[in-house]
């Protein structure tokens, strides 16, 4: 039991990671956006992603929210 509740600590850690470090990314591209246009797509890309990430984390984290 103890290593279950290890590796999804693992894991939730992770994702709060990953959700940190698109984050950053998101933040450092979005003021270039007006001047190259071609990082649009990515950014969206990416900020769906993240959006994505974060939903399925609050899912996991808060099942009851998401019952219909």
């Amino acid at each position: 039991m103890k290593a279950s509740q290890e590796e999804f600590e693992n894991i939730l850690l992770a994702e709060l990671q990953e959700l940190r470090r698109t984050e950053k990314s998101l933040e450092k591209m979005y003021p270039r956006l007006k001047s190259k246009p071609q990082l649009r797509q990515h950014f969206l890309e990416q900020l769906a992603d993240m959006q994505q990430r974060a939903y399925r984390l609050d899912a996991v984290l808060n099942p009851t929210a998401f019952v219909a």
